[in-house]
């Protein structure tokens, strides 16, 4: 669950705007249900949704069961997608960013891509 005292924050003290958040929620949303459809699973969808903290926002995808996993993380200051290195923390060099052309690019069924 999302702490509303954090969602306060959000936009006033970091350069990335709750709305921001919200849209690129809404596209990988949009995105995880294509593929769910398309692989043919069973069930309902993942569901999405974004934790914000002090520094960084995780990205955290629900599976039926229910099964939370951090997707990923998003640098408040930049903008930046980061892969995941755990549950609390990312891991360091950016796979995208949600202000970018694509900002789905770095993005698959299963998290954050890996470096190439």
């Amino acid at each position: 669950m999302t702490n509303p005292m954090h969602w306060t924050n959000v936009g006033k003290t970091n350069m990335v705007a709750r709305d921001d958040l919200d849209a690129f929620q809404a596209r990988l949303q949009a995105k995880l249900t294509e593929w769910h459809v398309l692989c043919q699973h069973v069930g309902s969808p993942p569901e999405v949704s974004i934790e914000p903290g002090t520094k960084y926002a995780r990205i955290v995808v629900t599976s039926p069961g229910p099964q939370r996993s951090a997707y990923g993380f998003i640098d408040l200051t930049t903008g930046d997608l980061l892969k995941a290195d755990g549950w609390k923390k990312p891991a360091k060099h950016a796979r995208g960013n949600i202000y970018g052309e694509n900002p789905l690019a770095g993005c698959d069924q299963y998290g954050m891509q890996y470096l190439r």
